[in-house]
């Protein structure tokens, strides 16, 4: 039982791990691609509008996410995020007008806020209460390895044989990790026979809560998620300034190589 059940885990885990980096690197091929896109005639306002689509899209339905995780397979929700994302980045690559480009990643941005909530809920049925702060830290590190990777992966794409082939690539791999993540990918280990982690904390919780369960409003009520919610989005704010606008200052004021910039 014991070894079935890390078995398990392991499987579980890295399919969360990759294929949450695989989210990351698709969110960002189009900001990658950008400088080339610039080049081919696009100007600074439409390339504002495209990658603050994506953004605006993003934020909504990381909420949404969140959400639907607590209704419906966080396998299902994973999975489907995934492979529609891919998808619509192989649409991208095949399209040329500015209008399809903010929509089709307008579209990009709600698929991705499928992502996060489904990794967190399946974790969290996967590992007992004393591993999932550890495990949650190494998912999370997912995308900072793939934000670090991919530009130097992209670049190499794009310079060699364009930034269509640099999207097409992206949008493969994340359909085909896509329907991979559906096949393998399990909700809960009740689900394949092993006992579950979270029952015995939901009990605890039910216990605690006994007067009554707390509601969206009562979340949304709550000082401290504001405070959290706010020096988040400073620093989501900084960190997308940096990488989407950044690597254009390098690039066409400092006259950089795309090599160069990822490397700063």
């Amino acid at each position: 039982m014991a070894d079935k059940l890390q078995t398990y885990q392991v499987t579980i885990f890295t399919l969360l791990f990759v294929g949450y980096a695989c989210y990351a690197y698709n969110r960002k091929s189009v900001s990658l691609a950008m400088p080339k896109l610039m080049e081919e005639g696009l100007d600074k306002n439409q390339a504002g509008l495209i990658i603050s689509c994506q953004n605006v899209a993003y934020a909504i339905s990381k909420f949404l996410g969140g959400i639907l995780s607590d209704r419906i397979s966080a396998r299902v929700l994973f999975s489907a995020g995934l492979t529609f994302c891919g998808l619509v980045t192989l649409v991208f690559a095949s399209s040329s007008s500015v209008t399809v480009f903010a929509l089709l990643w307008f579209l990009n941005g709600f698929g991705q806020g499928c992502g996060w909530p489904a990794c967190s809920k399946i974790l969290r049925q996967w590992f007992s209460p004393t591993q999932f702060g550890t495990w949650w830290s190494v998912l999370s590190a997912s995308a900072n390895i793939s934000g670090g990777l991919s530009p130097f992966f992209t670049a190499f794409l794009i310079l060699n044989y364009g930034w269509r082939f640099s999207l097409l690539l992206a949008g493969t791999v994340s359909m085909g990790l896509g329907v991979v993540a559906l096949i393998a990918l399990v909700n809960s280990p009740v689900d394949v026979g092993l006992p579950s982690f979270s029952t015995a904390s939901e009990k605890k919780d039910k216990g605690e809560t006994s007067s009554g369960e707390a509601t969206v409003g009562d979340l949304l009520r709550c000082p401290s998620l504001w405070l959290v919610s706010f020096c988040y989005m400073v620093v989501f704010c900084a960190k997308t300034a940096t990488v989407d606008w950044g690597q254009l200052y390098l690039l066409e004021d400092r006259k950089h190589t795309q090599y160069v910039v990822f490397c700063v």
